[in-house]
């Protein structure tokens, strides 16, 4: 009887395995194409795994898969397939949870950066983004529209504690710098006063953008309710006094800080701080 040579049944093989990849692949290709159209399987993104492999669709490609190439692989009923994909789709678990509260971050701070490009409108631009960061922590809303809604809301009095603590924050800085050039007891009588002063002017104003955000009050009395949080919850304060400072020292050690802080670096912060907001201002209504 006739032998083929090992040759040429080495090239059978081989044009009968690619043969087999290519209509494999095109398989997959279309398995993956009905898949993201939905026109074979009806599902939504929640619950995607389960949906989808109810029907054994997966299993029975994965067998056909190794079945082209001559394997028998038979995988048994409850092999945790759909349980698996229902982990990895599902909208609620941790790591999608995670990205999307990345990128609403991220893109708060971005539209805090660019309504802060008037200067003038820092301070609305500064209530609005811990308005929304506070919103975010909450699940209340969508991030654009909480954040113009409350530029819009607060433009006019957030603009005048932007102006005041400017106007203060400029005289302190003066006294400090004019009375470091000088060595008279009454240059370093001035430069101490700035430095105790120092130090209600920043626990205000961690505060006073957020009374803002949240509360409707005249402007003096975010003023006064702000120093009062401040001292009240002074171990909130000084917490988030060390989040701000360090930040700093970070934007002034590491380049790498400035591209993150211009990046997402305010949104982060802000984020990070409304969750002490949400915390305070939630056992003080509950008061």
């Amino acid at each position: 009887m006739w032998k083929e040579s090992p040759q040429a049944v080495s090239k059978v093989n081989t044009k009968r395995n690619s043969r087999a990849v290519k209509n494999t692949a095109q398989e997959f290709l279309s398995f993956v194409w009905q898949i993201w159209t939905g026109s074979k399987f009806a599902v939504g993104w929640r619950g995607f795994g389960a949906n989808l492999d109810r029907g054994g669709q997966i299993r029975s490609w994965l067998e056909g898969f190794w079945g082209k190439f001559g394997y028998g692989v038979k995988f048994a009923d409850g092999w945790g397939g759909d349980r698996l994909l229902d982990r990895i789709f599902d909208a609620d678990n941790v790591v999608f949870r995670f990205l999307g509260t990345v990128g609403y971050v991220w893109w708060l701070h971005i539209l805090w950066l660019l309504c802060s490009l008037p200067v003038i409108t820092v301070g609305a631009s500064t209530t609005a983004l811990i308005y929304s960061c506070m919103k975010l922590h909450n699940g209340e809303g969508y991030a654009t529209r909480n954040f113009f809604h409350s530029f819009r809301e607060n433009l006019v009095q957030s603009t005048i504690l932007f102006v005041i603590f400017l106007a203060a924050g400029g005289l302190l800085l003066m006294d400090l710098v004019l009375s470091g050039q000088t060595a008279s007891w009454l240059g370093q009588f001035v430069r101490y006063g700035a430095i105790v002063l120092l130090i209600p002017y920043t626990m205000m104003l961690l505060y006073a953008f957020a009374v803002q955000a949240k509360f409707v009050n005249p402007v003096a009395k975010t003023l006064r309710y702000s120093f009062g949080m401040a001292v009240k919850y002074f171990k909130y304060t000084f917490q988030m006094a060390c989040v701000v400072a360090i930040t700093l020292f970070l934007n002034m050690t590491i380049v790498l800080a400035n591209f993150i802080t211009l990046s997402a670096g305010v949104g982060i912060v802000v984020y990070i701080l409304s969750l002490y907001y949400n915390k305070i201002f939630s056992e003080i209504l509950e008061r």
